[in-house]
């Protein structure tokens, strides 16, 4: 049996009763939180162009292009609401993937398309969640992470998509193997500005999906591209790690979803709640509101993954502070807006919004300072060992792959990522028993 073959035997045959509750509680609040996305990005200048570029190209059809009401055909609407459930990073994730782009897009429009029950959706989209995280979990040692790992969505689309067609344990193996044949690639550049994001779970979700319809009509895929020595876990992975493809319906990565209240990277959240807090405070203690142009500076300290989003947004040509795209990643840029709003919701983002304040908005940015702290580093592994024992992982791991991990990852990213002799002897000064 091959990685591919036991994923689709678990998905062919997992049934809505075996869903723990709590499971099926999750992805209900995850099926409102991406068609909240969705109608939030309707409304925004990056929205309106996805929906007129697929009006351009879509056939009339069964499936719901769903902020619009268009009935459309099955690919066409798959592609528009997986663009605008991105556009504005506004979106769930859990442990290892955004999977709610194509898990929740695919369900909804192949339940439209089979006449399928709300119960069956539900459970192709945890089956969707179950594998995307997985996959992006084995191959977190890589050139991606979050977003970036878009190459998850083809085979959670195409497992979902099978199981709406209710193909069988075979053609469900060989839906995610083609889907997983051409797997999609992230270019940061596209991602932390341009409106090309908007493509970034579109494209591999439609992949799957056609996948799906490919296996259902007997074609067939390479069963063992995973594994294969020139397969996934060897090409998107600096260090593979292949256990994390186990635990089907013993362990459910959908308990790990989390939702935004605030659209932009997760990253920025816990700064944003601390600045409406502290403006909170002092409307409480001075019986009016801050006025921003009071702040005279403001400093940000941060885990390792905020500061290194933060560098990596405004790394190359295609950063613009007054973007909505680029600002979905900018610490300064989303610290300013929630001063200047007391708030920080979608129509923040409209662009002409933005650009009538800018000058405002920018020297507030420029005030600004954003600082990596390894106390709060430390703290964030700790949370992160009591979910995966990481001692148990980093016992997998040889010196020689932490060297070429953090080799690679400096080519990647043109960053340490906190790697540095320097970065360790802060680390150890944070905490005596880091390590």
């Amino acid at each position: 049996m091959t990685v591919v073959t036991g994923l689709a035997d678990w998905v062919s045959g997992l049934d809505y009763d075996q869903l723990p509750e709590r499971v099926r509680d999750k992805a209900r609040l995850q099926l409102l939180s991406v068609v909240g996305a969705i109608h939030a990005s309707a409304r925004h200048e990056i929205g309106r162009k996805v929906l007129s570029a697929v009006d351009s190209w879509a056939g009339d059809g069964p499936c719901s292009i769903i902020p619009t009401g268009r009935r459309a055909d099955l690919l066409s609407a798959v592609w528009a609401n997986a663009a605008l459930s991105v556009a504005l990073d506004y979106d769930d994730y859990l442990l290892f993937g955004h999977t709610g782009h194509s898990a929740v897009a695919v369900s909804l429009a192949m339940a439209e398309r089979e006449k399928q029950s709300l119960k069956l959706a539900l459970t192709a989209q945890v089956a969707a969640n179950e594998i995307e995280g997985r996959m992006g979990a084995a191959v977190s040692l890589g050139p991606h992470n979050g977003q970036g790992w878009s190459h998850i969505h083809l085979a959670g689309a195409a497992a979902a998509a099978a199981k709406m067609m209710g193909l069988s344990a075979e053609q469900t193996a060989h839906a995610i193997a083609i889907s997983l044949y051409q797997p999609t690639y992230v270019l940061w550049p596209g991602f932390m500005g341009p409106d090309s994001k908007a493509t970034t779970a579109a494209t591999p979700t439609v992949t799957g999906v056609q996948a799906a319809l490919l296996a259902a009509a007997g074609a067939t895929g390479p069963l063992d591209v995973i594994e294969h020595p020139q397969g996934y876990l060897a090409r998107l992975a600096y260090v593979p790690q292949p256990w994390f493809l186990s635990g089907l319906g013993r362990a459910w990565v959908t308990d790990t979803l989390a939702y935004k209240i605030y659209p932009g990277c997760a990253y920025i959240d816990t700064a944003v709640d601390a600045t409406l807090a502290l403006a909170r405070e002092f409307e409480d203690d001075t019986g009016r509101a801050l006025d921003p142009t009071e702040v005279e500076s403001v400093l940000v300290e941060a885990t390792i993954l905020t500061v290194e989003m933060d560098h990596l947004s405004r790394t190359g040509g295609s950063f613009d502070p007054l973007n909505p795209v680029s600002l979905n990643f900018s610490i300064p840029g989303n610290i300013a807006l929630a001063l200047m709003n007391g708030r920080l919701v979608a129509d923040d983002f409209n662009p002409a919004g933005i650009a009538a304040r800018k000058d405002e908005m920018l020297a507030l940015a420029g005030r600004v300072t954003l600082k990596h702290d390894w106390g709060l580093t430390l703290r964030f592994l700790e949370a992160l060992d009591d979910t995966l024992g990481l001692d148990a992982l980093v016992s997998r791991l040889k010196l020689s792959d932490a060297v070429k991990m953090r080799q690679r990852a400096q080519d990647q990213y043109g960053s340490s990522l906190g790697f540095t002799l320097s970065d360790l002897r802060q680390a150890w000064a944070s905490d005596p028993n880091a390590r």
